[in-house]
């Protein structure tokens, strides 16, 4: 991550899916949400504050529909680290945004650059592993917020 007047940061994250219910975690926040029902949970690790409702939801389930989309286009397969995946290109006010996606749905890649002259990349996102098993549903509950779904081992930058 390296933001406008920032240090570039390196971090870990994590998402989980189980039909349409969904959570993210990083260092910093922890998400879940109904993709189905458009419906999420916010909380800043850092700060303590929690938000509810659609927009959350709009940024967590898959490709971000938070910020009115300007363009999409498909770009065609590309190989990477678990085979091929349909490359896109979504163009926001602020970003543009090239997302890699298996076959089967999953982000393994995802490149934000910013939407001006610079077309500085902002965030660079590569999947490490994909685990295809979740062993407790409660991880989508709001009360599961309070603590981490991610493995200790995992929980360290790359």
């Amino acid at each position: 991550i390296t933001l406008p007047g920032s240090e570039p940061v390196e971090e870990w994250s994590a998402e989980f899916h189980s039909g349409s219910l969904h959570r993210v975690e990083t260092p910093r926040d922890r998400v879940i949400a109904d993709c189905k029902e458009m419906t999420g949970t916010y909380l800043s690790l850092t700060t303590g504050n929690v938000t509810s409702g659609p927009g959350v939801a709009k940024s967590a389930c898959g490709i971000n529909t938070a910020k009115e989309i300007l363009s999409a286009v498909s770009i065609g397969k590309v190989k990477g680290r678990f085979g091929y995946a349909n490359r896109i290109r979504i163009t926001d006010k602020n970003n543009i945004r090239t997302y890699d996606i298996s076959d089967d749905g999953i982000i393994v890649g995802c490149v934000y650059t910013l939407n001006d002259k610079s077309k500085k990349a902002v965030i660079k996102l590569e999947v490490r592993q994909i685990d295809r098993n979740i062993n407790d549903s409660s991880i989508f509950s709001i009360a599961s917020l309070s603590s981490s779904a991610v493995p200790e081992k995992f929980r360290v930058a790359p």
